[in-house]
């Protein structure tokens, strides 16, 4: 079945690029679709119980009022799988040493001064790299796929690598789990891990009930043999469908 990428903006902010509508009511629908999707699975995979579902359905966090919500759907207008990406400044100064969504896992495990300090490292040596050119990271979350859209995962996996290259932003953290081997997944497509060096590449966070690890992926840096599959995907996102919350 064919699927699309359309990309939910935060609030107040309207890209440079991709085919770009002002329209709050679809805003809200495709982001409380996306919202019950991750809600759904999480439930399945009991990440989350039944009490951190809102009122419509759907699971949220706090950083979800500042971030994109990328979304693959199906020629019928479904949202298949959904993605949340958080732009925050590499220099530490700039975000006050704070690293959105990465923290709060990195609060849980073990050795938590270490692991921070290998994540600013990472983003120094990133920063020293891009300088004024690539200011900026993402933080990835919010990963739900629909078991039914082997594409729709696909695209799902792929995106970040595509979507920097359309942005000022040089690299990409995500805090991913062993379930469903989605850590595997990413260091498949290039993404490495980001960990003290006498360290273990995992710990666990007893928030997912499972071993989770940190990783990075600077710009242009994906493995080569989806190099082709991500100069497509970056191609399309530039004509992608972008819904704005706002009306002027």
């Amino acid at each position: 079945m064919e699927t699309r990428i359309v990309l939910l903006p935060p609030p107040g902010f309207v890209p440079a690029f991709g085919r770009v509508t002002r329209d709050r009511d679809r805003w809200e629908k495709l982001e409380r679709e996306a919202c019950r999707l991750r809600g759904k699975v999480y439930l399945a995979d009991k990440a989350i119980g039944p009490h951190e579902i809102g009122a419509d359905g759907g699971y949220r966090l706090p950083i979800d009022r500042s971030s994109w919500q990328l979304l693959s759907m199906n020629g019928d207008e479904v949202v298949t799988a959904t993605l949340r990406i958080t732009e925050s400044p590499l220099s530490m100064s700039k975000r006050k040493g704070r690293l959105p969504h990465v923290d709060e896992s990195l609060a849980r495990a073990d050795l938590v001064p270490w692991r921070k300090l290998a994540a600013e490292k990472y983003l120094s040596n990133v920063h020293l790299r891009f300088g004024d050119s690539r200011p900026h990271f993402y933080v990835l979350g919010g990963w739900a796929s629909d078991d039914t859209c082997s594409a729709a995962a696909a695209i799902l996996a792929l995106a970040p690598w595509a979507l920097i290259r359309r942005s000022r932003c040089a690299c990409a953290l995500a805090i991913c789990s062993e379930r469903h081997g989605s850590h595997s997944q990413l260091l498949r497509t290039g993404a490495v891990p980001v960990y003290p060096r006498n360290g273990k590449q995992m710990y666990f966070d007893p928030n997912y009930g499972c071993r989770v690890g940190l990783v990075g992926g600077e710009v242009f840096s994906e493995s080569p043999f989806l190099a082709r599959a991500v100069d497509r995907l970056a191609l399309k996102l530039q004509d992608s469908e972008i819904v704005c919350a706002d009306s002027q």
